[in-house]
Parts: structure tokens; C-alpha cells; sequence
């Protein structure tokens, strides 16, 4: 009695214990200790497993009456057991994941036995009336395992499949877990009513059914997790778009209180010069050098302007990008002006200037030598047209390379809707953009034709 106990035990617990070790296969790139912790944790999981098995199955050689309503709860705290330990071991005490991923494992593994089975009857030309995983014998156990060590191995040297795989059960194991229960539910009542009614489904029937519900699983899994994937896609993108219309407000905002802080300040200069001005008719020489000291001191004391655009609002902007360049060692030049008879509004010139400043500082944050980077802004007019270059000072002799504005894989998700945004301006006025970049490098340039009064 106890050998029957302990070879049922064994079985039961290989059985179960592949499903652990396919789950540790793909989701060890998360370990913290190294892998001397993943050995450990398979041989307590084995163990842990081995010892409630051998107290199971020896309640059943004995022959102790356990109710049918009882039998659920023993599997369901059996799961329950395994995802408390494993929780705790791999997934930093994540219950319900660690079951939904060990669920989706063990379902998996009973993919493959029943393949391996249905492959065993064909060429045993036998039925498939003994296909489930309670009769399966100790071979097809051993068979098992080789896959799945074989698999384990191959998932070892290749981190990029490892992680990718790891990433998608991840974000999507409720869906693949319910994908799969069901599925293994309409497989389990396939075989229980061929059982029941003796039908041989040795051929292609045995095939057709076995085979198409592992590929119902398998694609309907992937059109979910792709469904899933469009929608957080749009979803993001919503939230960023929202995000970038707001910060394009504050900005404009903040380039308006700064132009309202100018016309002040040109005001008080207008009327200091005009005080200026009658205490000199009224040749009061010494009092207008003493009030002229006093509005060298007040200058001083004010924040002049760095940049001359002939656009207050556009200029307090400049001063703003400025003060951020400097803030990462990085000097901002600009040479040209628009010129008042421009057809462009202040906001949308406002919204160009600050998304092709603020990537060209991102690009110069990818330098090492910092401190001589530099961020060039052109401005020029030929007849009607205007003509408008963002660029960042190149350094040694790497050659940019055009890239598709929609498909910039070097910039950010929040850079290529900056981007987006300005060929969205430059359309609106018929315009014409090219944007180059490379790692540390990065251009923009604009033309506008007509665009003068």
C-alpha cells in the first residue's frame, strides 16, 4: 500500500509539477536572488506538491469516503496552496495572478499530454478512450517533461522571446486563463461523451477535434490579446493627446502673461523717456543725469529680452526655451525674424518653436560632451516665403537619415505626437516639413509659401 501511494504520488506530482516549471521557464527573467533561487523554488514547489499528493492519494488507497461536493474544494485549495507559495516566491504576493498564470500553465501542459496520447493511440491504432491526463501512463509523463525541459532550455537562450512571451501573459493572463478554461471544458466533454457512448475516434475525426480546439485556444488568445492591444493603444493615445492640448494652453498662457509683462515694461519705458526728455528741454542737466543713473539701475534690475522676433508674445516664449536649455548646459541661437506681415498666428508659431526646441534638447541630452551642444533656430524670408530650420549643432561626421514622421523610431511616444503637431500646423497653412534624426542628431525644416501679406 504505501509503494501504491508513493508511485501514484510521484506521477501525480510530476504531472503537476511540469505546469510549475513552465510558468518559472518563462517568467524567470523576473528573479531578484539568481538563479540559485529559481533552483530552490522548483525543489520546494516539488516538494510541496510530492507531500499533498502523498496525503491525497493515500486517503484515496485507503479508501475514505470523500463527497463529490468536497472534491472541488480539495483542488480548489490545492490551487490555493500553490498560488499563496508561489506569490510569495516569484510574483511579490500577486494571489490571483499567480494562479490565473499557473492556471494557464497547467493548461497547457494538458494540451500537449493529450496530443502526446493522441499521437500514441494513431500509432498504436488503439481508441482514445483512455486520453485524459488521470490515465496517463508513466511514459508520456517522462515525454512530457523532455518537452517541456527541451522547452525551458530554448527559452533560456533566447531572453527576447523569453521576456516578450512573459510581457503578453503579463498584461492579458485573465483573458488567456477564461480562454482557456473554456476551451479545456468544450475538449473534457468531447472526450467524456465519446467515452460514454464507445465511439472509436481514432482518425480524422480524433485529429479534427483534439487539434481544433488546441488552435481555437491558441487563436482566439492571440485575436483577444491583439483586440486588447488596439484598444489600450487608442486609449493611450487619447490620454497623451489630452496631455499634449493641455501643456500646449500653459504654454500659450504662460507666452501671454510673459507678453502682458513686456508691454508693461515697454510702457514704463515709454514714459521715463518722456520724463527724460522734458527735464532735458528744461535744461535740468543734473537732475537728468541723476534720473537717467536711476533708469540705468532699474534695467538693470529688469529681465531684458534675449531674442527679437518682432513678436512679443513669440519672444517671451524664446525666453522660456532658453531658460530651459541652459538648465541642461545647452545654448539656444536664433538667427532671423518673422517680420510683422506674417499670416501665421502667434499660437500656432508658438506650438512650432516649442516642439522643435524642446526635441532638439532631448537629441542634445544624447551627447556626452553636453556643455557644446547647441540648439540653432534660422529664420528666413525669400520674396512671399518663409523658411524656418531647428537643428541642433552636429557633432563629428554622423549622417542624418530621413525618417517618416508617423514611424519615427528614435523619438518618444510624447515626441512623435509633438512632431505629428507640427506637420498638422504646416499643413494647415500648405506647407512643406522634412524631418531628419538619428541617436544625439536632430532637424527640422519648414517652408511656408505665400505666407507674407
Amino acid at each position: 500500500m504505501i509503494q501504491e501511494t508513493i508511485k501514484y504520488s510521484l506521477l501525480d506530482s510530476i504531472d503537476l509539477f511540469q505546469s510549475v516549471i513552465i510558468m518559472y521557464a518563462i517568467f524567470q527573467y523576473k528573479r531578484i536572488k539568481g538563479k540559485r533561487y529559481i533552483i530552490k523554488a522548483l525543489i520546494l514547489n516539488l516538494l510541496l506538491i510530492l507531500s499533498i499528493e502523498i496525503i491525497s492519494n493515500g486517503l484515496l488507497i485507503r479508501e475514505i469516503v470523500i463527497p463529490n461536493r468536497l472534491t472541488f474544494i480539495i483542488v480548489a485549495g490545492k490551487l490555493f496552496i500553490f498560488g499563496i507559495f508561489n506569490a510569495v516566491l516569484l510574483f511579490k504576493g500577486k494571489l490571483f495572478k499567480t494562479i490565473s498564470l499557473y492556471l494557464i500553465s497547467f493548461i497547457f501542459k494538458f494540451y500537449m499530454i493529450e496530443l502526446i496520447l493522441l499521437l500514441g493511440d494513431l500509432l498504436s491504432d488503439k481508441s482514445m478512450l483512455r486520453s485524459s491526463q488521470m490515465e496517463a501512463k508513466p511514459i508520456v509523463q517522462i515525454i512530457s517533461l523532455g518537452i517541456i525541459g527541451g522547452i525551458m532550455i530554448f527559452l533560456h537562450h533566447n531572453a527576447n522571446l523569453r521576456r516578450k512571451i512573459a510581457d503578453i501573459l503579463d498584461r492579458h493572463y485573465g483573458i488567456f486563463m477564461i480562454n482557456g478554461l473554456i476551451c479545456s471544458f468544450i475538449l473534457q466533454n468531447i472526450i467524456i461523451v465519446y467515452k460514454n457512448n464507445s465511439i472509436n475516434l481514432i482518425g480524422p475525426v480524433s485529429v479534427f477535434c483534439t487539434l481544433g480546439i488546441c488552435f481555437m485556444f491558441g487563436f482566439s488568445g492571440f485575436v483577444i490579446v491583439c483586440i486588447d492591444k488596439s484598444r489600450r493603444f487608442y486609449q493611450e493615445q487619447n490620454r497623451l493627446k489630452e496631455q499634449y492640448i493641455n501643456m500646449q494652453k500653459e504654454v500659450y498662457n504662460t507666452a501671454y502673461q510673459s507678453e502682458k509683462s513686456i508691454r508693461e515694461f515697454q510702457k514704463e519705458i515709454s514714459n521715463s523717456l518722456g520724463i527724460f526728455q522734458n527735464l532735458v528741454k528744461e535744461r535740468k542737466m543734473e537732475e537728468s543725469i541723476e534720473y537717467l543713473n536711476y533708469m540705468t539701475k532699474s534695467l538693470d534690475n529688469k529681465k531684458t529680452k534675449s531674442f527679437i522676433s518682432n513678436r512679443p508674445i513669440v519672444d517671451a516664449l524664446f525666453n522660456r526655451l532658453e531658460e530651459e536649455a541652459k538648465k541642461n548646459r545647452i545654448k539656444l541661437h536664433l538667427i532671423g525674424c518673422f517680420g510683422e506681415e506674417l499670416l501665421i498666428k502667434d499660437y500656432d508659431i508658438c506650438s512650432i518653436l516649442y516642439n522643435g526646441v524642446v526635441n532638439g534638447i532631448a537629441a542634445c541630452k544624447e551627447n556626452l560632451d553636453r556643455g557644446k551642444s547647441s540648439i540653432l533656430i534660422e529664420i528666413s524670408r525669400f520674396k512671399n516665403s518663409l523658411n524656418l530650420r531647428i537643428s541642433n549643432v552636429i557633432q563629428g561626421e554622423e549622417v542624418l537619415k530621413q525618417y517618416d514622421i508617423e514611424d519615427n523610431a528614435n523619438r518618444s511616444v510624447c515626441c512623435r505626437y509633438g512632431i505629428n503637431h507640427i506637420k498638422d500646423i504646416v499643413e494647415k497653412y500648405n506647407g512643406m516639413i522634412e524631418f531628419y534624426s538619428l541617436t544625439n542628431n536632430f532637424l527640422v525644416e519648414i517652408v511656408f509659401f505665400d505666407i507674407y501679406q
